[in-house]
Formats: structure tokens, sequence, C-alpha cells
């Protein structure tokens, strides 16, 4: 069974995702996470297949979320919401590590 981690502070975000990924990935475990520190605890002590990732997680760095799930499960897949500005900043670096990029709805 494929596990997925859904991230995101904003709670109504991570209910809309997990609504669209449950119609459509129904054998799916989905774990959800509003917070930074339990997601990284999560991440240290569950394996997932999958993580979707708001990059606006408030004074915290997303990156160090998705570097401690790559370095511990390098095949999982990692989707980022990120806006317009933080690609032109953070582009090469996410993809150098391989990651999947999804537009951010909340910046629209």
């Amino acid at each position: 069974m494929t596990r997925a981690l859904v991230v995101d502070d904003a709670t109504h975000t991570n209910e809309n995702l997990l609504d669209y990924l449950h119609d459509h990935y129904k054998n799916w475990d989905m774990v959800e996470i509003h917070q930074y520190e339990y997601a990284l605890k999560k991440i240290q002590t569950e394996s997932f297949d999958v993580l979707t990732l708001d990059a606006h997680i408030p004074s915290k760095d997303c990156q160090n979320l998705v570097d401690t799930l790559h370095d511990k499960q390098p095949e999982a897949k990692i989707y980022i919401a990120m806006n317009d500005s933080q690609l032109k900043t953070d582009y090469s670096r996410v993809i150098n590590r391989g990651l999947i990029l999804v537009p951010d709805a909340k910046a629209n």
C-alpha cells in the first residue's frame, strides 16, 4: 500500500488535497500533518512513498523535511507547492534533488 504524508499548516488546504487524493487514490494510506515538528518526527520514524509539502511552512525550512525524507528514502516522490518567486530562488536546488513542483494554489 502506498503511504502519503500531506504537510500543510493550512487545515483547509490539507482537507482539499486529502479529498482529492482519496477520490483518485483510494488505496493509499494518507497521513495528514499541520505542524513542521510533527512532520519531521513522522519522516524520521515512519516510511512514506509520497510527500506533499507546502513551501510556506511558517518560520521553518521545508528543505529540511525534503532532505530528511530524501536521505532516508531516496525513492520517495516529493511534491512541493511553490509560488513563482520561490521558484526563481530555489529552482536549481529543488531540481537537483529530483523533486516534482506543483503550482501553489494559495499564490493565485
